[in-house]
């Protein structure tokens, strides 16, 4: 006499060909499903996330920046804060190429705390890729170029105080410095 399978076995053996069902089924629409849950994910963060989509969240790094920017700035331009920046040279340094360093390093350190700089890159990129060419651009780029200028100047400062502090002191009260035209 055969004895029946018991109702265990019978169990288990439709749960593992189910998951073989499964599995298989998986490998075989990898992508679909994988893509399928990658727009669910999207849908469900842009839902509840209040800043939403990647140029939503591009645009919100850029408001961020501009408001650095304005901080670092205060009621100054660029111009006033290079030209302060000359005169704590001229008045404080006496030519010490280290106490050049010292004053032109510390407004760089403003900057690189702020982290504006690579903000703004990475800003412009993404707006770049996600928008293209028009008013966003325009609007990213100049603030990106207010902050490349601010850089290209303490640079000029650093420079040109330390390699001759005295023709650097003659440019600068003639107004022939790089940033000064």
């Amino acid at each position: 006499m055969i004895q029946p399978k018991s109702k265990l076995k019978i169990e288990d053996e439709q749960r593992e060909a189910h998951r073989l069902r499964n599995k298989k089924h998986y490998h075989k629409n990898k992508l679909k499903i994988s893509d399928k849950r990658r727009s669910l994910r999207e849908a469900k963060r842009t839902a509840t996330d209040p800043r939403g989509t990647p140029l939503a969240l591009a645009r919100a790094l850029f408001k961020r920046c501009q408001e650095k920017v304005s901080i670092i700035k205060g009621t100054r331009s660029i111009l006033e804060i290079l030209t302060d920046v000359c005169v704590e040279v001229r008045d404080h340094s006496g030519g010490d190429p280290a106490v050049i360093a010292e004053i032109v390093e510390a407004h760089q350190d403003v900057l690189r705390k702020s982290g504006v700089s690579s903000d703004l890159h990475r800003c412009h990129h993404e707006i770049l890729n996600l928008v293209g060419c028009g008013n966003e651009l325009n609007e990213i780029g100049k603030v990106v170029q207010e902050v490349n200028n601010l850089e290209r100047g303490l640079d000029t400062i650093y420079a040109e105080g330390c390699l001759d502090y005295q023709g650097f002191l003659a440019e600068f009260e003639r107004g022939h410095l790089i940033f000064q035209h």
